[in-house]
């Protein structure tokens, strides 16, 4: 999915390679006044590999609650990054990244911003797991 030149999604929930045969999937929001509004959950790689989200250019996604490569599975390589200036990601609860998974990443960089509205939970039993904010 693409949402670009000002477009906007509005959904229930957000689901980026939700299961294990639904692999190498990207949404990518890009753009000023770009924006995915997710009313409920934002899931990405929860039994899929090589699954990501990309927030760039003043695009800007908002959700309830986050979970980034959070279920034991074939979930690898899972990646979210926000970049570009004005570019947001806005969460208003609960963030899982990578509780069960080996190779999960959140990069914010380069002016992107990351807002969080609760608990921000990194890891929990898996190894190679990051969030990097520069």
């Amino acid at each position: 999915m693409v949402v670009t030149n000002g477009g906007s999604v509005i959904s229930t929930n957000g689901f980026i390679g939700f299961f294990a045969s639904a692999s190498n999937n990207t949404a990518i929001v890009s753009g000023s006044n770009s924006v995915w509004n997710i009313l409920s959950s934002l899931v990405i790689g929860s039994n899929a590999a090589n699954d990501a989200l990309v927030i760039t250019n003043g695009g800007q996604v908002f959700d309830a609650g986050a979970n980034i490569g959070t279920d034991a599975g074939n979930n690898f390589n899972v990646s979210v990054l926000v970049t570009g200036t004005n570019s947001l990601w806005s969460n208003g609860g609960f963030v899982s990244v990578s509780a069960d998974n080996p190779s999960t990443a959140v990069t914010i960089a380069n002016g992107g911003r990351f807002s969080g509205g609760g608990i921000v939970q990194i890891g929990r039993s898996a190894a190679r797991m990051a969030m990097w904010c520069w």
